[in-house]
């Protein structure tokens, strides 16, 4: 199992447990989208950060691959923080302790970032991490 199976896991998470249950416009990486003008919107990217060996035996290893999962969520300035906070929520729960597809995911947490631009931002970033096995 590689990079791209597990960033396609990461994302259908987020599209099934999120984006599809609290019906909001996602955009995910390299998708091409102009976003809202007027209503609260999300962008989910993930990042890998340096995998290290986790496990020697014989001919192979056990490598484990960390990264953060970050749902950038936006609402219109001047609507309140309510339901954006409320997705974040959601978004929290989603990613919270579980394990799906071989992905553990750990303790999220909110980074509020405040105005950008003409959106309010928070971000939920999503620690987790897989292992391989080769």
């Amino acid at each position: 199992m590689g990079w791209e199976t597990k960033h396609n896991a990461i994302n259908s998470r987020f599209k099934t447990e999120v984006a599809d249950t609290q019906s909001v416009t996602t955009f995910y990486d390299n998708f091409p989208a102009s976003p809202p003008d007027d209503t609260l919107w999300v962008n989910f990217t993930i990042s890998q950060a340096e995998s290290l060996q986790v496990e020697i035996g014989g001919n192979s290893g056990r490598f484990r691959q960390p990264g953060i999962a970050v749902a950038q969520i936006f609402a219109p300035v001047e609507s309140g923080t309510k339901d954006a906070k409320e997705l974040a929520d959601v978004v929290a729960a989603s990613f919270r302790a579980v394990t799906d597809a071989g992905v553990i995911y750990r303790s999220p947490w909110l980074n509020q970032l405040g105005r950008v631009d003409q959106w309010w931002q928070m971000n939920v970033i999503c620690p987790f991490y897989y292992d391989e096995v080769v």
